[in-house]
């Protein structure tokens, strides 16, 4: 029998209301496929991101790989503010679970490492499970389209914007190879270049992200103190101090998401971004079509093998 007729997680649910009927009003998570499964668990907790305790502006997705088995906004009853409780519905114990979090126009993930255990109650309204989202990430562009990053999860890559890692220093030209696919590994500094001054935001996202066999670009994700001069970042610099590239710094105070060149040589004052084009060395990979479900949503090649319709290069495709 599901864990939610179980007395224990009935009683939870007396008090908290209905989680199924909350999180399917108005929300852009598909619908939670309760039927297909004849056991479940429950968790019941607070989404924090910051530190700061999310409200009912916010919906909680559990996922098992690329599918959604339970969801729920928070929502404030007997004297427990912003509480959510999710049916999360499977059968085999063991299977890894991740969350989606759709905040403030923003869709967020984080694998907390909770695995699926069936009738299992995970937290109280009085000692609620917590979900940690990280916050996001923004990097600005403003040395003639290029700037730096560093983020501490894997990041989805924005729109616009090319990410690449140093691999070699040749001729006194950095040599670059570009991060391939649209996710930035986690704790992988890189150099970002797009059209020109602009703003990014970097989400988290549970995905698998092509590691860089190699980058001798050094990041930070808090403020680092360092000495003037021991490392490069990037800025104007050069005999007329308006060439954009990496030269020494001249501040003492690194600021938060940034890549540099630690432990540069002695006698380099740093390197030019000029006619760097001709030194970017991209990584060739075969050209996968993008595969869609029916409500447009992007799915992994491991899930359109699944029964059902698809739209692939702008075809309808049967899975049968």
């Amino acid at each position: 029998m599901k864990t939610f007729y179980r007395f224990n997680a009935l009683l939870a649910l007396l008090i908290m209301g209905s989680a199924t009927a909350r999180a399917q009003s108005g929300d852009s998570f598909p619908e939670v496929n309760d039927s297909k499964y004849a056991e479940s668990m429950t968790i019941i907790g607070k989404v924090r991101m910051g530190g700061a305790i999310l409200g009912n502006e916010t919906v909680i997705a559990v996922y098992q790989d690329d599918e959604i088995r339970g969801k729920d906004t928070p929502f404030d009853q007997n004297g427990k503010r912003n509480i959510f409780s999710i049916n999360v519905f499977g059968d085999t114990n063991g299977e890894q679970l991740h969350f989606k979090v759709f905040t403030k126009g923003r869709l967020i993930e984080v694998d907390q490492g909770l695995t699926y255990k069936v009738n299992d109650i995970i937290g109280t309204p009085q000692q609620p499970y917590y979900i940690d989202l990280p916050g996001p990430v923004y990097t600005t562009t403003d040395t003639d389209g290029w700037g730096t990053t560093y983020v501490p999860f894997n990041a989805e890559i924005p729109d616009g914007v090319t990410a690449y890692v140093v691999t070699n220093i040749v001729d006194d030209k950095l040599q670059l190879e570009k991060i391939e696919g649209n996710i930035l590994p986690a704790n992988t500094p890189v150099i970002i270049q797009t059209d020109g001054t602009e703003s990014f935001e970097w989400l988290s996202r549970v995905a698998d992200a092509n590691e860089p066999s190699k980058n001798l670009l050094a990041g930070t994700d808090e403020v680092d103190i360092i000495d003037e001069g021991s490392v490069l970042v990037l800025g104007l610099g050069g005999e007329d101090g308006e060439t954009p590239g990496f030269w020494r710094n001249t501040g003492t105070e690194l600021p938060p998401n940034t890549a540099y060149i630690a432990n540069p040589a002695d006698g380099v004052e740093g390197y030019p971004l000029t006619d760097l084009y001709d030194a970017i060395r991209t990584v060739k990979s075969e050209k996968v079509a993008t595969t869609y479900d029916l409500q447009g949503r992007e799915i992994r090649s491991d899930s359109a093998k699944r029964k059902g319709i698809y739209i692939r290069d702008g075809k309808k495709i049967v899975i049968k």
